[in-house]
């Protein structure tokens, strides 16, 4: 059963063949009916790219410890930047807790 979250997209096309109008094309008949969400019928329709990334290896920044780039605009407050989850973790520190935790 279909959640008011999903689109059923059906594609009924009927084709009848003299000779093979018994066969069944699965790989077929999954693509027409398959469901598409929302989310997926808006990222096609503008366009965006739904799977992969360039470039597909991502940059980390190195930093010392303790020693890590803060950004901050003139009318931030100080207690705001210190709470900020960039200021606290980093790519590179999460990338190190990763290694620890799945190697």
């Amino acid at each position: 059963m279909a959640s008011h979250w999903t689109i059923i997209v059906l594609y009924l096309t009927i084709q009848v063949i003299a000779n093979e109008k018994d066969r069944v094309d699965e790989i077929k008949q999954y693509l027409d009916y398959r469901y598409v969400f929302p989310s997926e019928v808006c990222w096609r329709s503008y366009a965006y790219n739904i799977h992969g990334r360039r470039p597909t290896v991502g940059r980390i920044f190195y930093h010392l410890i303790g020693e890590k780039a803060v950004y901050y605009t003139d009318f931030d407050r100080m207690e705001n930047i210190l709470e900020k989850a960039s200021t606290t973790k980093s790519m590179f520190t999460a990338w190190l807790v990763a290694n620890g935790k799945y190697e």
